[in-house]
């Protein structure tokens, strides 16, 4: 597989890297994964947790998905509320990753972005979760991701992506099969959700 992964992903514009690490590699193998796609100048997503995580963060992926125990892991301490949160996302951008997505279950998403402009280094964008009858959440979070990697190639807005991956991962819930997504109730969620004041 490492033989291989550079030949696989040269042509490629965005990488995904998820999931938990099979029994007997590394714990550093998604870190030197990513090393080795940010050489070639491709865009890294993040999604895992653990040791797994904290390793690869210090690679600076060019985006990760943590939840909000994921995000207590990586700070070393126990977060409670927005600001707690919004604190933590920013120290990780300070650590040179400049996209974090925080997904929160019910509560929606919040999108910490990096912006030179801002006096706190980073943009924040927020967009609550529908309510919805929930039938399955597993996968939610894949969903995410690959709403984010959707919203890149297509070159959204961050407000945009923000959306995206909400409605996507919200849409993912309203079906017993784990990642059928019914498009036209994804597309309904997108068009309905905007921007809000995080609430947690």
């Amino acid at each position: 597989f490492m033989n291989s992964y550079a030949a696989e992903i040269a042509r490629c514009r965005i990488v995904v890297i998820s999931g938990s690490i099979p029994r007997g590699v590394p714990v550093t193998i998604y870190a030197d994964l990513i090393r080795i796609a940010k050489s070639m100048k491709k865009k890294v997503l993040l999604d895992t947790s653990g040791d797994a995580l904290k390793k690869a963060v210090a690679a600076k992926p060019y985006m990760i998905k943590p939840n909000l125990k994921e995000l207590e892991i990586l700070m070393d301490r126990k977060i409670h509320g927005m600001q707690a949160v919004t604190l933590a996302t920013a120290q990780l951008i300070q650590q040179g990753i400049p996209n974090i997505l925080v997904s929160m279950g019910s509560k929606g998403i919040l999108y910490a972005r990096a912006s030179k402009r801002s006096k706190d280094g980073m943009n924040l964008y927020y967009v609550q979760a529908p309510h919805v009858q929930v039938v399955n959440t597993v996968g939610s979070g894949d969903c995410a991701v690959a709403a984010f990697a959707m919203a890149i190639l297509e070159k959204l807005k961050p407000e945009e992506i923000c959306r995206k991956c909400v409605a996507i991962s919200s849409a993912n819930t309203l079906t017993i099969e784990n990642g059928v997504i019914d498009v036209a109730k994804a597309d309904e969620f997108y068009r309905k959700l905007e921007l809000s004041v995080p609430m947690y």
